[in-house]
């Protein structure tokens, strides 16, 4: 139980910490770009977005940080786990707040 409820406050932590980054955004010329899926950053660590960190918080019942058919029984299971392990990641899950 408080490993779940650490883990939850991680990712909450980590959408605040990008909530305040993306908003310096809003006085920059250009738009953001938005985080390409299956695309490692320089440390050799997946990009997330927020709607990709919100899936795995809906769905990851014991707090394990991913999604597996038992507590995803969504019929995309399958086409979201790209690298096919039984598991969706937070870089597997959909970007947008409407694909899940």
């Amino acid at each position: 139980m408080e490993r779940n409820l650490f883990f939850r406050f991680i990712l909450l932590t980590m959408i605040s910490a990008m909530i305040l980054v993306g908003s310096g955004d809003v006085f920059a010329e250009e738009p953001a770009k938005p985080a390409v899926e299956e695309e490692k950053s320089s440390e050799g660590e997946y990009q997330v977005n927020i709607n990709q960190i919100a899936f795995i918080v809906k769905y990851d019942k014991n707090g394990d940080g991913k999604v597996d058919k038992k507590e995803f029984t969504g019929i995309h299971f399958s086409n979201m786990d790209k690298n096919g392990d039984g598991f969706i990641e937070p870089h597997e899950a959909p970007e947008g707040e409407t694909a899940y």
